[in-house]
């Protein structure tokens, strides 16, 4: 005997949110409602409440034909060493847009063309030459890459893919 599926709480919240914001006054009242049981109902850390709350009351983003949304502007980046077992380490780059975060990898210590985009990322956003040849220099370089950045983000399939990014230029640093 199979067992019911389920929305998982976190997406069912995100939905009766989404309901919060309809015109209709009926709609609204009863998600509302929901809302607040949803909430009850879970009774733990409310932390991931209100990164949907906040995400789901964000404005639509106009997308265009290939599912880009076009330039967002970069509240902060981070940067992180990332390591897989039986890989050199990767640079990972997040990119925090309001309550999103966006995701990069940058192949610092591979070689090749991996190494070329790495470099070539690390220069458009104001990293200095010679490129860093390490992870953790890259780390401690990190002054010196801009402040205020954009970035174009591309759906692809579950993740939000980086596509390309650039300093945001006449925004006081």
């Amino acid at each position: 005997m199979g067992r019911a599926m389920t929305t998982p709480q976190h997406v069912r919240v995100g939905q009766l949110v989404r309901l919060l914001a309809s015109d209709k006054p009926g709609e609204a009242a009863a998600a509302a409602a929901a809302l607040n049981r949803a909430i009850i109902a879970y009774g733990r850390d409310m932390h991931w409440a209100a990164e949907i709350l906040m995400a789901a009351l964000e404005p639509p983003v106009e997308k265009d034909a290939d599912g880009d949304r076009g330039w967002l502007q970069v509240d902060s980046l981070t940067l992180r060493r990332h390591e897989k077992p039986g890989s050199k380490p990767t640079l990972r780059v997040r990119y925090q847009v309001g309550a999103a975060s966006y995701f990069d990898c940058w192949a610092i210590e591979h070689q090749g063309a991996a190494r070329d985009i790495a470099i070539e990322k690390w220069l458009r956003l104001g990293g200095e030459l010679p490129a860093p040849l390490t992870v953790d220099e890259a780390i401690e370089r990190q002054d010196e890459l801009y402040a205020n950045v954009e970035i174009s983000v591309r759906h692809d399939g579950r993740y939000w893919s980086v596509i390309s990014q650039r300093p945001r230029w006449g925004v006081a640093a």
